[in-house]
């Protein structure tokens, strides 16, 4: 009998009807013997239920980890807050309304990831969580956050990307142990000059909002290496932005650029610049004063040609020139002896030059979208090339065919 009990049981979690679940649980509530661990393990996938139906309790109150990513999570019951070891609470992509006030109790928690979710706002109670140093709370319905959340001192991470914010959020300017906040994808108009409270700041997300402006004094922050302002309101490149000498890191795609200040040239620690979908018809020359540059993205402009001095990035491990209107292969790209990413898709290249094979290191190579008829046999002979895009060029299955036969080893798309 008891087997068979379990058997409906199963039979009633396959379902995925929320009712059928329920149904279940209170099954396993009437199994006095017990059940195997088969159907434990089955049950610990369902902690909305687990907990307050009281099953499997030893087992949860002894995990410090809570992750359930992608579990069609309506709610997190608030039994969870008895769960006193839990230091990694992991709830991203669920369904998720709102974060019970019991989580408060959580004094062990560490992280608190509940990105993609449908959250409107956070509990009083998160400023209780003292150990919190992560929270993750990108795409969801915040507008604002609770005052309480300045409570949160050892913070260090904060993400609220792509949720409804107008405002800034001006508790956050407490959070003086912050290193990085990303408020991508939001609807901000402007920023706090007190925003260089957060002297530890290391990562700023800015992009995807309607800043005109950013604040002079943002200079003040000596530790900021990231800073992503993409697809704002700017009609040029803010002037403060050459004076963040500290940068490693810069994104200033789809902000319609037609140029570089020669400022710009004060970035000498950069080492990832991306400059895609803006309005540069010539290549920004103050860029080839950036010797430790590593990653160039400066795809979808109307570049048409791209000068000898590319040669002097010679730390360049990642350039990404696709959809412009280049016509001939970059020549001066074959001087970068330790390029491994190369992306000339939708370039209207018709041929490749056989010196291709000076690029000793290129692991990644993509040719799509353009009117080669033909490569040469150096491209082949490269030795690290693992990945060669070749989608949409007029290249017969013969030529495919003896590609794949060449680099067995190499993904060939076509």
């Amino acid at each position: 009998m008891k087997i068979n009990h379990e058997d409906k049981i199963i039979q009633l979690l396959n379902s995925v009807d929320h009712n059928n679940i329920e149904l279940a649980f209170h099954l396993v509530k009437g199994l006095v013997n017990g059940y195997n661990q088969t159907l434990a393990h089955r049950l610990r996938n369902y902690p909305e239920y687990c907990l307050p139906f009281n099953v499997e309790r030893p087992y949860f109150e002894q995990i410090t980890q809570f992750k359930y990513d992608d579990h069609n999570l309506l709610t997190l019951p608030s039994e969870i807050g008895q769960l006193t070891q839990l230091e990694e609470i992991i709830v991203n992509f669920n369904k998720l309304q709102s974060i019970p006030q019991t989580l408060g109790k959580l004094d062990q928690l560490e992280e608190l990831d509940i990105f993609m979710n449908n959250i409107q706002q956070l509990p009083d109670s998160i400023a209780q969580l003292r150990s919190l140093r992560k929270l993750r709370a990108g795409y969801n319905y915040l507008s604002d956050l609770p005052p309480s959340i300045a409570q949160l001192t050892q913070l260090e991470a904060l993400d609220l990307t792509s949720n409804r914010f107008t405002d800034f959020p001006t508790a956050v300017l407490q959070l003086h142990q912050l290193k990085t906040l990303e408020l991508d994808d939001n609807q901000l108009s402007q920023l706090p000059d007190k925003l260089t409270n957060l002297r530890h700041l290391e990562n700023l997300g800015l992009g995807g909002n309607h800043l005109s402006a950013l604040p002079a004094n943002l200079k003040q922050l000596p530790h900021l290496h990231h800073l992503n302002i993409l697809g704002n309101a700017f009609t040029h490149m803010p002037s403060v932005v050459s004076k963040l000498i500290g940068l490693t890191s810069l994104d200033l795609s789809e902000m319609g650029l037609t140029h570089l200040p020669n400022a710009f040239v004060q970035l000498q620690n950069l080492r990832s610049l991306n400059l895609s979908n803006n309005r540069l018809n010539g290549f920004p020359s103050v860029v080839f004063q950036l010797p430790q540059l590593q990653k160039l993205h400066i795809a979808n402009n109307q570049l048409k040609a791209i000068p000898r001095e590319i040669g002097q990035l010679s730390e360049l491990k990642e350039l990404k020139l696709a959809y412009n209107t280049l016509e001939s292969f970059p020549s001066m790209a074959l001087q970068l002896n330790h390029l491994k990413r190369l992306d000339l898709t939708g370039c209207q290249l018709t041929e490749i030059p056989l010196e291709i094979g000076q690029l000793a290191q290129l692991t990644t190579l993509s040719l799509a979208r353009n009117q080669l008829t033909e490569l040469p046999d150096q491209l082949m002979a490269l030795p690290k090339l693992r990945y060669l895009n070749l989608y949409e060029n007029p290249l017969s299955m013969d030529q495919i065919t003896a590609l794949k036969r060449q680099k067995p080893r190499c993904h060939i798309y076509f």
